[in-house]
C-alpha cells in the first residue's frame, strides 16, 4: 500500500526568503478586506494587491512536494 508524504523543505526556503506564515495570512486577509470596501478610487490598486497576495500564497503551496511511498 502506498502512502502520500509531503515534503515541506522547499516551503521553508520560500518562507525564509519572503514571508512568515503569519505575514502571508495577514496580507491575504488585509487585501481581501480592502476589496470588500466600496471605495472606487482605490479599487484597481486593491485588485492588484489581492492578485499579488494570492500569487505569494500560491508560491508557498506550489513549493509543497507530494510523493507516494510504499508502506
Amino acid at each position: 500500500m502506498k502512502e502520500t508524504v509531503y515534503d515541506f523543505s522547499e516551503v521553508v526556503n520560500e518562507l525564509k526568503c519572503n514571508f512568515t506564515p503569519h505575514e502571508l495570512a495577514d496580507n491575504l486577509r488585509a487585501c481581501a478586506l480592502r476589496l470588500a470596501t466600496p471605495i472606487k478610487e482605490d479599487r484597481v490598486q486593491a485588485i492588484l494587491g489581492m492578485q499579488n497576495a494570492v500569487l505569494d500564497a500560491c508560491a508557498i503551496l506550489d513549493a509543497i512536494v507530494e510523493t507516494e511511498v510504499e508502506q
